[in-house]
């Protein structure tokens, strides 16, 4: 590591999101793997928090402003939820927070070069690759900034673990959005309005 990397106060550091084209579907398994990569690590995260300082010199693809996370990269913004949620460094994706005292966390995703004649609902169903015992509660339609969006509430089992889910997937141009929030059955509730305001602050930015 470079003596040389520094990171600006103001910025929150994360990790590289997953390689162009790993999210399409009907190609080899890799890809497919990379995509959903940063899901089988959502319980350690949740399960085995420990604060850490942000110190790593990966690119840096989203900084705060404010009480907004604003990605350059991705062209978006989203409000922050609030200082019981806290970035987690080390996560494949451009946010990853964890909630202090729930076990709960919400990330963001973005992989871009997609084939744009995938339906949402087969990417939504992607996202769930690795957990068991899946149960769709909810799944609609809705606009997110004005694009359509794929909300869907899930329950399932990820490492011998209930977890209960609300995501919401929405395709700009090349480019697919994943926002996750996760949780477990008795914390779920309990966080899931932050996430909902979040979602509802969400604005993406021009390019």
């Amino acid at each position: 590591m470079s003596k040389a990397c520094r990171r600006e106060p103001s910025e929150v550091m994360v990790t590289s999101v997953p390689a162009p084209g790993a999210r399409l579907a009907g190609r080899s398994r890799k890809p497919r793997l990379c995509r959903h990569i940063w899901a089988l690590s959502w319980w350690c995260t949740v399960g085995c928090l420990t604060l850490m300082s942000f110190t790593s010199c990966r690119a840096t693809v989203g900084h705060v402003i404010g009480q907004q996370f604003v990605s350059p990269a991705y062209a978006f913004e989203v409000p922050l939820p609030g200082d019981e949620w806290q970035p987690v460094p080390d996560e494949p994706s451009v946010l990853t927070l964890a909630h202090m005292q729930l076990a709960a966390g919400i990330t963001i995703s973005v992989t871009c070069h997609q084939e744009r004649d995938v339906p949402l609902d087969i990417l939504t169903r992607h996202l769930f690759f690795g957990f068991k015992n899946i149960e769709i509660l909810q799944q609609a339609p809705q606009a997110l900034n004005g694009l359509p969006a794929l909300k869907t509430v899930a329950r399932a089992r990820l490492d011998g673990r209930e977890v209960q889910l609300h995501s919401y997937v929405v395709r700009r141009d090349s480019c697919i959005y994943d926002m996750v929030y996760f949780a477990s059955p008795q914390d779920y509730s309990r966080g899931e309005p932050s996430f909902e305001r979040m979602m509802a602050g969400f604005r993406f930015l021009q390019r």
